[in-house]
């Protein structure tokens, strides 16, 4: 679960979206695991492009990590 928080000069609106990930965890049962996941999320942001208009964009959308388990 997320929320993300955005503010600024630049910032007109944003909208909360849903986020979906999957992952998996390899030799968690040994003294260092690791593991990979992948994610999107779907909230968006109207950031004010400079020219009087403004622009939607997805500040994260697709993303990937890879994590070590101690």
């Amino acid at each position: 679960m997320r929320y993300p928080i955005t503010g600024g000069d630049y910032i007109k609106s944003g909208r909360v979206g849903p986020y979906f990930a999957v992952g998996v965890e390899l030799y968690r049962t040994k003294k260092i695991g690791f593991g990979a996941e992948v994610g999107y999320d779907w909230s968006e942001v109207k950031v004010n492009t400079g020219s009087g208009g403004y622009q939607t964009v997805r500040p994260i959308g697709f993303n990937v990590s890879v994590f070590a388990l101690f």
